[in-house]
């Protein structure tokens, strides 16, 4: 079974040397709204996942663990 997992959104953001306000911004959400996906308190709606992975230059796919290791 896959699961959505904030920590990917918390570690691309962090890789690519964003700040929440500024994946909000690439993404046209609010910071507060960032702060809870990476807490796990929301899951984005797909289209909304959309905009975040094309902000953190990745696929939707990347947010997602099967237990599978991706490395």
């Amino acid at each position: 079974m896959r699961n959505f997992s904030p920590e990917r959104v918390r570690t691309r953001r962090k890789r690519l040397g964003l700040t929440q306000e500024a994946l909000a911004t690439k993404a046209g959400t609010a910071r507060e709204y960032v702060i809870e996906i990476e807490k796990g308190r929301k899951v984005p709606k797909a289209t909304m996942l959309a905009k975040i992975a094309d902000a953190l230059r990745v696929r939707v796919g990347y947010f997602f663990v099967d237990g599978v290791s991706n490395n």
